[in-house]
């Protein structure tokens, strides 16, 4: 997602939280023009997916989702299905 804000959404299938945010985070790609969403599929705790997820953003829960500004630089992390938290941080940045 260079160039973009961009949305990476930790899920599972599994995960009726997951399914419960995912197409909400789908509809602010239609609000926000220049937000990208990349999903990672944690499949299981044992999986290597959730393995590196874990080590890296210490990974509390299902659904997670990590954001980024236009550079890579990490802009927030939001646990559970809080869409206006989400939200609350893209705003932010673009409004920078």
């Amino acid at each position: 997602g260079r160039g973009k804000v961009t949305i990476v959404d930790f899920y599972a299938d599994w995960c009726g939280p997951c399914h419960l945010l995912s197409p909400k985070l789908e509809r602010l790609l239609l609000k926000y023009p220049d937000l990208a969403l990349r999903k990672v599929d944690i499949v299981g705790w044992d999986s290597e997916a959730a393995k590196q997820a874990t080590s890296e953003f210490d990974l509390p829960g299902l659904p997670y989702v990590t954001l980024y500004d236009r550079d890579g630089s990490l802009l927030g992390q939001v646990q559970g299905n809080r869409i206006e938290k989400v939200e609350e941080v893209i705003a932010r940045s673009i409004n920078q």
